[in-house]
């Protein structure tokens, strides 16, 4: 899916790939055939809680930063996950910028660790820039109603070499977007039909480089505490009426 909260930018395609499993449309046929029930079972999906952690490689550190999260996400609405608690650090240079966020569909919030301020607003724009970097932890594709479409309806599709992800054993599937929207690597579980990783890849005249996202700890449709998606200030931090910068 290309459908993603704050977009990234849709560069040209790397040439580095692993090994092809099958060929030609026989491969194409194959991919299909995994997207398709990737596509089922995240439809089926009412929620899920994750471990995301976010690697780049070459041009791609020029504009994503390396990353870890959690999140939890439920449903869909207005571009956004209906309910969702996402806390996520990222690594620049020496320092880490660390936020949590969310909203429970009424009220959007961020927190700001760094400088112990909390922003919250019916209006999801209170996020601000930090929006962006929330993002590095959210998965739509778990409660988006199309989450594989734009995968199965690509330009073209090749099947990889298995491999295992946080001890899953995946199909590997290179996703060559149309319009020239660039492609992506996913890995998907063979266990559930449910993806554990994408890589981005990225082709600019200033180099190459990747953006990959790796999912641990995945819980479908677990309890969830609805205070989860309200804003919970630590002691000794300030709430600002205001729209985060």
């Amino acid at each position: 899916m290309m459908k993603v909260i704050v977009g990234l930018i849709s560069l040209a395609i790397v040439s580095w790939v692993p090994a092809l499993s099958v060929e030609g449309e026989d491969a194409k046929s194959d991919a299909v055939g995994v997207l398709t029930r990737s596509d089922a079972a995240l439809k089926a999906v009412k929620s899920a809680s994750y471990r995301t952690v976010t690697t780049v490689t070459g041009v791609a550190e020029n504009f994503v930063k390396p990353s870890k999260g959690e999140a939890v996400i439920s449903g869909w609405a207005n571009q956004l996950p209906e309910k969702m608690y996402v806390h996520v650090a990222v690594a620049d240079g020496e320092d880490t910028l660390e936020l949590t966020g969310g909203g429970n569909g009424d009220n959007y919030f961020v927190i700001d660790h760094s400088n112990k301020k909390g922003y919250e607003d019916m209006d999801p724009g209170v996020l601000g820039s930090l929006g962006r970097t929330l993002q590095a932890a959210i998965v739509a594709e778990f409660v988006h109603p199309s989450p594989m479409g734009d995968e199965i309806n690509a330009e073209s599709l090749e099947m990889l070499e298995e491999h295992e992800v946080g001890g899953e054993l995946c199909h590997q599937i290179r996703v060559v977007y149309s319009g020239g929207r660039g492609q992506s690597i996913w890995s998907i579980a063979k266990s559930d039909d449910l993806p554990r990783q994408r890589t981005q890849i990225f082709s600019t005249p200033q180099g190459e480089g990747s953006l990959t996202y790796q999912l641990f700890d995945l819980a479908i449709d677990p309890e969830i505490d609805p205070s989860k998606f309200r804003m919970k200030l630590p002691e000794g931090y300030e709430q600002v009426d205001d729209f985060a910068p």
